[in-house]
């Protein structure tokens, strides 16, 4: 009996000090409260329905099928629009905005196909009705045109446009930069600038002054301009300050040359886009004429 108090007796002890403990730890946070820590959440793919409807495809990769009011199905991760579930006079479009730091693959009516690289919005029909088909590109976008020669596929960029029937070609335009791009995979396309038109071929690229629209044709190598979409960076020769432009893009980070003679410097490379920019950093500083510092999403470049 002596030995169950003592038992008791024990425990009894064991809660008292426990709750004693927890009032102290309550006490020393209510006078000196911890500072609040904010998760960094990266910014979500998003589908703007002609309703004005915004719908968050980042929480949709792992269904396999899913209807958005009918008239677009998501499949496998990627957006797939069938003529046959809309109106054929159906002016209704969609507006899909890719972030800093993601890229998307979607499908139109028609079978074109579309890779959209990071920070790019592109605005389309849900199905191309009448003799023209036309989409309105922001940002970096690789085309596989399906062909219709009874309906020309129009991609209005900047001030500028491109028309094909049927073909493969890569658009950046981005608004910050000063020149945009047309360079052309397979076929053939016309790139029209105000006042002033031309026709491309494999192999070959117009430049867009974004300021006088003056156009100039180079040839190039192409996958340099569009092996993004299969997930690699390809660049030769260029300088690091539009190599860390795009980089910017890719992993949502802030670039800041401490040394300006460092945009300058050329490279060349192939790489993988990694999950991490801390792997594409060391390759990038392995070539020993730059350093990088990363603190947080800020990358401080000097020279060696």
């Amino acid at each position: 009996r002596t030995y169950i108090w003592w038992r008791v007796g024990v425990v009894a002890a064991g809660i008292c000090l426990l709750l004693g403990t927890g009032w102290l730890f309550y006490r020393q946070a209510r006078l000196f409260p911890q500072p609040e820590i904010a998760a960094t959440v990266p910014e979500a793919v998003r589908l703007v329905l002609s309703s004005g409807r915004i719908l968050d495809l980042s929480d949709c990769e792992n269904v396999d099928v899913r209807e958005i009011e009918g008239k677009v199905i998501l499949h496998n991760g990627q957006l797939e629009y069938c003529s046959d579930s809309v109106k054929r006079n159906s002016e209704e479009t969609n507006t899909l905005i890719i972030p800093k730091g993601a890229f998307y693959h979607l499908i139109f009516s028609d079978g074109t196909k579309v890779w959209l690289n990071s920070d790019s919005k592109i605005t389309y029909p849900l199905v191309f009705s009448g003799n023209a088909r036309k989409v309105i590109l922001t940002g970096e976008a690789y085309f596989e045109v399906a062909k219709d020669a009874k309906k020309p596929f129009t991609v209005q960029f900047m001030s500028s446009s491109v028309t094909v029937l049927g073909t493969s070609f890569n658009i950046r335009a981005y608004p910050e930069e000063k020149q945009s791009q047309a360079t052309l995979a397979e076929g053939s396309v016309r790139i029209y600038s105000p006042g002033s038109s031309m026709l491309l071929k494999p192999g070959e690229q117009a430049e867009v002054n974004a300021l006088s629209g003056e156009m100039v044709k180079r040839e190039v190598e192409v996958k340099s301009f569009t092996s993004w979409k299969d997930g690699r960076f390809v660049f030769e020769q260029q300088p690091l300050e539009d190599i860390m432009r795009t980089l910017e893009r890719w992993y949502d980070i802030r670039v800041i040359f401490k040394d300006e003679g460092a945009k300058r410097i050329s490279l060349s490379g192939n790489m993988t886009r990694y999950g991490d920019f801390s792997q594409v950093m060391k390759m990038l500083q392995m070539t020993g004429d730059v350093r990088f510092e990363l603190h947080g999403n800020d990358v401080y470049i000097t020279t060696e």
